[in-house]
């Protein structure tokens, strides 16, 4: 099993997956399983903090906005997706632009 954390998903939403080796989704596997967020529009610092045990948390900005435990599947080697997707049968719920200033990954040595 290996974990999915979304931020921004649908332009509000943490979202959160677990899926097997076949790819099936087998839910969030966490509490709470999605948090709608509101950000103002601007550039902004994203954080996660993965630790041992399946507990989860989300920083925007440097504040904790999400706090969760759930499935060990988090703990599963992660890698990040810098992408800007939405669901092509419906218009996107606000603009459709995103860039980046920097990326910084930190994993235990």
């Amino acid at each position: 099993m290996r974990g999915e954390i979304d931020i921004m998903e649908f332009g509000n939403q943490l979202n959160f997956h677990t899926w097997d080796a076949n790819e099936v989704d087998h839910g969030a596997n966490i509490t709470p399983n999605f948090m709608s967020v509101s950000v103002p529009s601007g550039w902004h610092t994203y954080g996660l903090l993965v630790q041992p045990g399946g507990s989860v948390k989300v920083y925007i900005d440097g504040a904790l906005v999400y706090s969760g435990t759930g499935s060990t599947a988090y703990n599963a080697p992660m890698y990040c997706i810098l992408r800007n997707v939405y669901n092509t049968c419906a218009p996107p719920l606000q603009s459709n632009e995103m860039g980046f200033q920097y990326v910084r990954y930190w994993a235990p040595q």
